[in-house]
Protein backbone atom coordinates (compact mmCIF):
# COMPACT_ATOMS: atom_id res chain seq x y z
CA UNK A 1 0.00 0.00 0.00
CA UNK A 2 2.82 2.24 0.67
CA UNK A 3 4.05 2.05 -2.37
CA UNK A 4 1.17 2.50 -4.22
CA UNK A 5 0.87 5.51 -2.32
CA UNK A 6 3.89 6.98 -3.27
CA UNK A 7 3.89 6.27 -7.15
CA UNK A 8 -0.11 6.53 -7.83
CA UNK A 9 -0.59 10.30 -8.71
CA UNK A 10 1.98 10.84 -12.25
CA UNK A 11 1.83 14.67 -11.28
CA UNK A 12 4.12 13.83 -8.79
CA UNK A 13 6.74 12.20 -11.08
CA UNK A 14 9.31 14.96 -10.90
CA UNK A 15 9.81 14.38 -7.36
CA UNK A 16 11.30 11.70 -5.75
CA UNK A 17 9.31 9.52 -3.35
CA UNK A 18 9.25 7.56 -0.26
CA UNK A 19 7.49 4.97 2.14
CA UNK A 20 8.31 3.60 5.37
CA UNK A 21 7.52 0.01 6.87
CA UNK A 22 6.63 -0.28 10.68
CA UNK A 23 6.67 -3.83 12.27
CA UNK A 24 5.01 -3.02 15.04
CA UNK A 25 6.14 -4.72 18.37
CA UNK A 26 3.42 -7.07 19.43
CA UNK A 27 3.38 -5.38 22.98
CA UNK A 28 1.79 -2.11 22.00
CA UNK A 29 -0.63 -2.97 19.30
CA UNK A 30 -3.55 -2.68 20.98
CA UNK A 31 -7.35 -4.17 20.42
CA UNK A 32 -10.37 -2.40 21.21
CA UNK A 33 -10.70 -3.75 24.23
CA UNK A 34 -7.04 -2.81 25.44
CA UNK A 35 -7.27 0.46 23.81
CA UNK A 36 -10.42 1.29 25.40
CA UNK A 37 -8.65 1.14 28.78
CA UNK A 38 -6.02 3.25 27.88
CA UNK A 39 -6.09 7.05 29.67
CA UNK A 40 -5.59 9.09 26.24
CA UNK A 41 -4.81 12.47 27.83
CA UNK A 42 -1.39 10.46 30.12
CA UNK A 43 -0.33 7.94 27.67
CA UNK A 44 3.45 7.27 28.51
CA UNK A 45 4.21 5.59 25.34
CA UNK A 46 2.87 5.23 21.72
CA UNK A 47 0.18 2.42 20.78
CA UNK A 48 -0.68 1.04 17.64
CA UNK A 49 -4.44 0.85 17.58
CA UNK A 50 -6.92 -1.15 15.49
CA UNK A 51 -10.12 1.14 15.40
CA UNK A 52 -13.41 -0.53 14.64
CA UNK A 53 -14.89 0.37 11.25
CA UNK A 54 -18.80 0.40 10.48
CA UNK A 55 -19.15 1.96 7.12
CA UNK A 56 -22.49 3.41 5.29
CA UNK A 57 -22.44 4.74 2.37
CA UNK A 58 -22.68 8.35 3.44
CA UNK A 59 -19.19 8.19 4.32
CA UNK A 60 -17.88 7.67 0.68
CA UNK A 61 -18.07 12.27 0.54
CA UNK A 62 -15.54 11.70 3.86
CA UNK A 63 -12.53 12.21 2.63
CA UNK A 64 -10.73 11.04 5.89
CA UNK A 65 -13.54 7.93 6.73
CA UNK A 66 -12.45 6.66 3.07
CA UNK A 67 -8.75 6.52 3.68
CA UNK A 68 -9.19 4.92 6.71
CA UNK A 69 -11.72 2.20 5.65
CA UNK A 70 -8.30 1.87 3.30
CA UNK A 71 -5.96 1.37 6.03
CA UNK A 72 -8.25 -0.91 7.85
CA UNK A 73 -8.16 1.65 10.87
CA UNK A 74 -4.82 1.17 11.93
CA UNK A 75 -3.08 4.23 13.43
CA UNK A 76 -0.78 5.15 16.34
CA UNK A 77 -1.68 7.14 19.36
CA UNK A 78 1.38 8.66 21.47
CA UNK A 79 1.23 10.58 24.49
CA UNK A 80 1.59 14.43 24.47
CA UNK A 81 5.60 14.34 24.60
CA UNK A 82 5.75 12.43 21.58
CA UNK A 83 3.43 13.31 19.18
CA UNK A 84 5.18 16.18 17.97
CA UNK A 85 8.27 14.32 17.11
CA UNK A 86 8.54 12.67 14.11
CA UNK A 87 8.36 8.60 14.00
CA UNK A 88 11.83 7.93 12.94
CA UNK A 89 13.13 10.21 15.88
CA UNK A 90 11.20 8.60 18.61
CA UNK A 91 13.72 6.38 20.40
CA UNK A 92 10.91 3.82 20.95
CA UNK A 93 9.86 3.53 17.13
CA UNK A 94 13.19 4.17 15.19
CA UNK A 95 14.64 0.42 15.39
CA UNK A 96 10.88 -0.58 13.94
CA UNK A 97 11.35 1.80 10.94
CA UNK A 98 12.43 0.87 7.55
CA UNK A 99 12.41 3.64 4.72
CA UNK A 100 12.35 3.01 1.34
CA UNK A 101 12.94 5.73 -1.38
CA UNK A 102 11.76 5.96 -4.94
CA UNK A 103 13.51 7.97 -7.21
CA UNK A 104 11.70 10.00 -9.52
CA UNK A 105 13.05 8.51 -12.58
CA UNK A 106 11.41 5.36 -11.61
CA UNK A 107 7.85 6.09 -9.82
CA UNK A 108 6.35 6.06 -13.87
CA UNK A 109 7.52 2.24 -14.33
CA UNK A 110 6.96 0.98 -11.02
CA UNK A 111 3.27 2.84 -11.76
CA UNK A 112 3.28 0.75 -15.07
CA UNK A 113 4.45 -2.80 -13.23
CA UNK A 114 1.99 -2.23 -10.43
CA UNK A 115 -1.04 -1.64 -13.04
CA UNK A 116 -0.38 -4.45 -15.02
CA UNK A 117 -0.25 -6.55 -11.39
CA UNK A 118 -3.87 -5.12 -10.68
CA UNK A 119 -1.96 -3.31 -8.01
CA UNK A 120 -3.35 0.59 -8.61
CA UNK A 121 -6.94 -0.44 -8.56
CA UNK A 122 -6.87 -1.01 -5.03
CA UNK A 123 -8.17 2.20 -3.72
CA UNK A 124 -11.23 1.68 -6.37
CA UNK A 125 -11.87 -1.66 -5.38
CA UNK A 126 -11.45 -0.86 -1.71
CA UNK A 127 -14.44 1.69 -1.97
CA UNK A 128 -17.07 -0.29 -4.31
CA UNK A 129 -16.53 -3.45 -1.79
CA UNK A 130 -17.34 -1.24 1.40
CA UNK A 131 -20.16 0.19 -0.43
CA UNK A 132 -21.50 -3.08 -1.39
CA UNK A 133 -21.35 -4.55 1.63
CA UNK A 134 -25.12 -5.66 3.23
Amino acid sequence: MGLWFSVQNPKNDDVDGQFWIYSVPHDIHLNEERYGKLDICNLKQTYFINVPIYWSEEYLDHVAEVKRARQHGKFTISGYDDCIIPFEDQKSISPYLEKYCIPAASKADIRLQLTGLGILTIGCIMVNQLTNME
